[in-house]
């Protein structure tokens, strides 16, 4: 039972991640690039994905898993580091909507 239900925990991080980041390349992209930026989005999501699976394996290989994990977790922390940056700056509003250039 615990199985199914860290499978659907996981399932519903990765939902809401997804949503999350296309929602918010949407918002940010520029007029009538919205699907490039989708689609430069979905191919950066699939190459970190297929670059992080192999680098997972070899590191909990040698490291062990909760090494693996605690890396993992750090270069989290990290790599959203400018966008929190960001939102703190902006005083955690969101982005101010588009503005017709008329």
């Amino acid at each position: 039972m615990a199985v199914v239900v860290f499978e659907l925990a996981g399932s519903l991080g990765g939902t809401l991640m997804a949503a999350v980041v296309f929602g918010g390349l949407q918002t940010a992209a520029p007029e009538g690039q919205v699907a490039q930026t989708m689609a430069l989005g979905s191919t950066f999501l699939q190459v970190a994905a297929l670059a992080g699976a192999p680098l997972g394996g070899m590191l909990g290989s040698y490291l062990g898993l909760r090494h693996t994990l605690g890396i993992a977790l750090v270069l989290a922390v990290v790599s959203l580091a400018p966008q929190n940056l960001r939102w703190a700056l902006a005083r955690w509003s969101v982005d101010s909507p588009k503005r017709d250039a008329t």
